[in-house]
């Protein structure tokens, strides 16, 4: 794979969650959290991306992928899904000071109680 995001959490950007930016090579996205952005949570027009276990919630649209991206395990592809399930949807938790480390702050944030293998594990 030319490019893999994994364990990544995009929210309340007025465009894309995540985007391919017309890049068509080949990529990887797994355990992402996409939530409250302006447009789609994931926006791949072109590439024959790998999507696996990402979680996309009230965004404008929750994903448009390209009809040759794989997807498995996606909210997107599950019935159910919704904001109800998030534990947590204030990012004041996750936007506090980072550790020493520079991991995130112990946070609740975008983590879900439906299924925990689908979305950005959002821990410090």
């Amino acid at each position: 794979m030319a490019h893999v995001v994994t364990n990544s959490a995009a929210w309340d950007n007025t465009g894309y969650g995540f985007t391919e930016s017309a890049n068509r090579g080949a990529l990887r996205l797994t355990s992402n959290t996409a939530y409250r952005n302006g447009k789609d949570g994931f926006a791949f027009f072109y590439s024959g991306a790998v999507f696996r276990g990402n979680l996309a919630l009230g965004n404008s649209r929750e994903a448009r992928l390209s009809a040759t991206a794989v997807q498995d395990g996606n909210s997107w592809n599950q019935s159910g899904w919704s904001t109800d399930a998030l534990v947590e949807d204030d990012p004041a938790g996750a936007q506090r000071a980072r550790p020493a480390g520079g991991g995130l702050p112990a946070t609740t944030f975008l983590t879900n109680d439906r299924d925990p293998a689908v979305g950005a594990p959002m821990k410090g």
